[in-house]
């Protein structure tokens, strides 16, 4: 092969290279280790439980697994929930985990209703941080179910803002013990002040085949602080619930996973009406 022509292919293949290898599903969790120890060359690590534990004898419909991460609500209390690190800054983030209804739940009306499900910040959360946060709520719909709805902070150390797109979540009392799969995609935006970034929710039942789109925004003021990290670094599952519930309840998360593209075996991305 002439000089030229190596030095050709070279340049093709180190150009596709970056393309090949960083765009990857970088974490996938199954708690059948037993504990909270998942730690890879990503560099993701769960932190410390806080009413957490990885629980034996919990099997999901489709998984040949038995064990799952245990999130307890004692009757009257506030707080279960499960922060990790990513370990890299992701500038675009998909994951996708299952989620267990408790068998008992019913969403308290108590106002405020809204209890956490999931959040992600890039330096700190809300309005200890300089970069965004995108933090996702369930609120009662004031017949023992729930909606959910999404808010964010644009970063330079502000709280996160309106509650967005409520939709239906959970219906009382048929979704009672039921898993469903929440999937959810953020961009950030290409600078701030310049509204383009994305934030996507998705939620299947465990018999549906495909997923339904909750929630769509492509005009979020989430970008990257100056100082960095330059994306997404870390999270909740779970958290604060501003009600309380009035009787013990146990939520279980299993099959979490990471990526920094959209999922190889997700089907076309549903465009319901009204959704923007």
């Amino acid at each position: 092969m002439k000089r030229s022509s190596l030095l050709l292919a070279l340049a093709l293949i180190a150009s596709l290279f970056p393309v090949l290898t960083f765009a990857e599903v970088f974490m996938v969790e199954n708690f059948e280790s037993g504990d909270l120890v998942k730690s890879n060359n990503a560099g993701f690590k769960w932190q410390g439980p806080n009413n957490t534990s990885v629980t034996r004898g919990i099997s999901r419909p489709g998984s040949s697994g038995d064990q799952a991460l245990r999130f307890n609500y004692p009757a009257g209390q506030f707080m279960s929930e499960q922060r990790f690190d990513l370990g890299t800054a992701y500038r675009e983030l998909w994951l996708r985990y299952w989620l267990k209804v408790p068998d008992n739940f019913e969403h308290t009306k108590t106002q405020p209703s809204n209890n956490k499900l999931f959040a992600l910040w890039m330096d700190d959360y809300s309005a200890k941080g300089d970069g965004p946060s995108v933090v996702w709520e369930f609120w009662s719909d004031g017949k023992g179910g729930s909606q959910l709805a999404v808010h964010y902070s644009a970063g330079k150390y502000t709280i996160t803002g309106s509650h967005l797109q409520h939709k239906p979540f959970i219906s009382y009392p048929s979704d009672q013990g039921r898993w469903m799969q929440v999937m959810i995609h953020v961009k950030a935006a290409s600078k701030r002040g310049s509204n383009d970034g994305v934030i996507e929710t998705y939620r299947r039942w465990q018999d549906e085949a495909s997923f339904t789109l909750l929630h769509r925004l492509t005009d979020a003021d989430i970008a990257s602080p100056p100082g960095g990290p330059n994306g997404w670094k870390a999270g909740y599952l779970m958290g604060w619930s501003n009600p309380a519930y009035a009787r013990d309840t146990i939520w279980f998360v299993d099959d979490v996973e990471f990526s920094n593209t959209a999922f190889p075996d997700m089907p076309s991305r549903p465009k319901p009406p009204g959704i923007r």
